[in-house]
């Protein structure tokens, strides 16, 4: 390999190695954002679920001193 030949490669193997680079990067935002949404996800659910608890216990608590 000439000196040309190895000065094209080293080149061209620098520029894919920084495009893999910012693709890792992307990847890894994306893993944060989606690992953070599902976070939310399942806070709101939580809330959700405790929410239609003390739902179901007041009407339990309503039928059971003759409410409408």
């Amino acid at each position: 390999m000439t000196d040309d030949e190895k000065a094209y490669w080293d080149g061209t193997m620098a520029q894919i190695n920084v495009k893999l680079d910012d693709i890792l990067d992307k990847l890894t935002a994306v893993r944060a954002d989606t690992d953070n949404t599902k976070g939310h996800v399942l806070y709101v659910m939580n809330d959700s679920l405790t929410l239609s608890q003390r739902i179901t216990k007041l009407e339990d608590e309503m039928r059971k001193r003759g409410a409408p």
